[in-house]
């Protein structure tokens, strides 16, 4: 036992952290294709196309300062690697590459970390810190490049996208269409004993 987790206010500002196909993408999916960390089968597979383009979903993030990037991933077909970005042109380009194998980075930020979960899930977060609407990417790349012509078949599962502003990762807030505030947790022990 890690004892009594207690985490303060935060809000998931991504608005469809599960539902990938309301990203912007440039890629396949394949829907309801896993069992997600939480034993649902939300897990959704994110497949390279054929172009010789990026493979990603995309989403836009308006709020500024400093935020943490946290996302769900799972090795899929072939043998591809994982890529959390955030990008807008004030700012640049903020990448972290994970190898899904194995757990290692292979390239990119120092403000990032990656937690194993059970069945070959990992939690990957990435902290940002940004002065203009910035965009974040899950993205499929070949070793460490991101414009690629795909196989059509390797694959990445993904699942419990989050954006909150804050230094730190907090638990997961799923949202289904809209941002999604979680209160901050209030623990006390009340009686005659513990006055």
């Amino acid at each position: 036992s890690l004892g009594l987790l207690i985490e303060e206010q935060r809000t998931n500002l991504i608005p469809y952290s599960e539902e990938f196909t309301s990203w912007t993408n440039v890629t396949n999916v394949s829907t309801a294709s896993t069992v997600a960390p939480d034993g649902t089968t939300n897990g959704v597979e994110m497949i390279e196309n054929t172009a010789n383009n990026q493979h990603n979903f995309e989403q836009t993030i308006s709020s500024t300062g400093t935020f943490v990037y946290s996302i769900w991933a799972k090795q899929g077909a072939g043998s591809r690697n994982f890529g959390v970005t955030s990008y807008n042109a004030t700012d640049g380009e903020i990448k972290a590459v994970y190898n899904l194998s194995t757990g290692a980075k292979v390239s990119g930020t120092n403000n990032t970390t990656i937690t194993a979960y059970p069945d070959g899930w990992y939690r990957i977060t990435m902290k940002v810190t940004t002065t203009a609407a910035t965009s974040v990417y899950a993205q499929i790349l070949d070793g460490s490049t991101t414009t690629y012509t795909g196989d059509g078949s390797s694959s990445i599962h993904i699942w419990g996208a989050q954006v909150e502003i804050g230094d730190n990762a907090t638990t997961y807030i799923p949202t289904a269409g809209t941002t999604v505030t979680r209160g901050s947790d209030l623990a006390k022990i009340t009686g005659e004993d513990f006055s």
